[in-house]
């Protein structure tokens, strides 16, 4: 409803011709360090009512820091369309939605 009409460079999903386009996602050594998860990446955070509480829950199931950044990456991830997970845009794309939401030229 936006991206078409305004000719964005966005998109929900991709199509096998544009993954030579995309980046792989790659956590540098530190990450994880920096940015442990609560549960340890395992997403198991407060199974079985161990004691965890609500929030902590929510927040690792899944664990948003997997062990394995390559399954950001996966090609079946990338060709989904799931808004909340696979969008994907070029810089010149995502400025200029953001430039038009900022705007209000919709």
């Amino acid at each position: 409803e936006i991206a078409g009409p305004l000719g964005l460079d966005i998109h929900f999903g991709l199509v096998p011709d544009q993954l030579p386009h995309t980046a792989r996602i790659s956590y540098d050594a530190g990450f994880r360090a920096r940015f442990p998860a609560p549960d340890g990446g395992t997403g198991r955070s407060g199974a079985g009512g161990g004691g965890a509480d609500l929030s902590d829950r929510v927040w690792n199931n899944p664990s948003p820091f997997p062990s394995d950044a390559g399954v950001w990456s996966e090609s079946r991830r990338r060709y989904a369309v799931i808004p909340s997970l696979g969008a994907y845009a070029s810089a010149r794309g995502l400025a200029r939605l953001q430039g038009i939401l900022a705007a209000d030229a919709v």
